[in-house]
């Protein structure tokens, strides 16, 4: 049978198996540790954590803060709409919907999304991490700062969100020798024509803790950390120069 809703179990039913068949959609904050098999359609809107071998081959939807730690395999259509962490191995072989996090770093209607102070921002890992960061055409030259990252795996993805070219300069750096970039980038200097126009810079992983852009027209630049100290990096900045990776020393 289909699972029921927590209003028709309390006021309608009159059959037990519709409670035994909407156990998992009626407790809140549970935890399923042993191997488990969901064959129908799942709603997880609680606290729950799925510590198991779990399959999901129906229609399942995590909407609330969800844990999935063992083996899963989402063979259904799945959304991941609430907060939720994957620290086992996860197959999703049916159609999977993610949304993708933002945040706006000046100017936002959420205030604790904002980095920017004048021309001054600092990212905050536990808010701007494993999200879209769309950078504003700044009024100023301005500094945007990486802080060191905790673990291996944290990602960061800034994109250009200004509706002209940017008449000011952005230099995105790590505190001074805290963590380096790693990678290439390609650039290309709007200002040039030719071969001379386009370029690939690298950063070495051991002295490179800052990137700087100037008069940035667009860019995309994403990252991950390979350990607390070493932040891969790679995407695509078009400027008015070519950009270049360098120390803050």
């Amino acid at each position: 049978m289909p699972a029921k809703t927590l209003t028709f179990l309390k006021t309608l039913n009159r059959d037990y198996n519709n409670v035994l068949d909407s156990m998992f959609n009626v407790l809140d904050n549970t935890t399923v540790t042993g191997t488990t098999t969901f064959s129908s359609d799942v709603t997880l809107n609680g606290g729950t954590k799925l510590t198991g071998n779990v399959t999901m081959s129906g229609a399942t939807r995590l909407a609330a803060a969800t844990t999935v730690a063992g083996e899963t395999t989402f063979e259904g259509i799945t959304k991941l709409t609430g907060a939720t962490t994957m620290s086992g191995n996860a197959k999703f072989t049916g159609q999977t919907v993610i949304n993708q996090s933002f945040a706006v770093l000046s100017g936002s209607a959420s205030a604790v999304q904002n980095a920017f102070v004048g021309n001054e921002g600092t990212l905050v890992e536990a808010i701007h991490s494993g999200k879209t960061l769309l950078c504003p055409d700044a009024n100023s030259d301005c500094v945007l700062t990486i802080p060191r990252p905790s673990k291996a795996g944290i990602t960061y993805k800034l994109v250009y969100h200004g509706v002209a070219d940017d008449a000011h300069d952005i230099v995105i750096t790590f505190p001074d020798d805290q963590c380096y970039f790693k990678g290439s980038v390609l650039t290309l200097d709007e200002n040039e024509a030719g071969a001379s126009q386009t370029a690939t810079i690298f950063a070495n992983g051991s002295t490179h803790d800052k990137l700087t852009i100037n008069d940035p027209h667009y860019y995309c630049i994403e990252m991950v950390s390979l350990s607390a100290t070493v932040m891969a990096v790679w995407g695509t900045i078009i400027s008015d120069t070519v950009a270049a990776f360098g120390a803050n020393d």
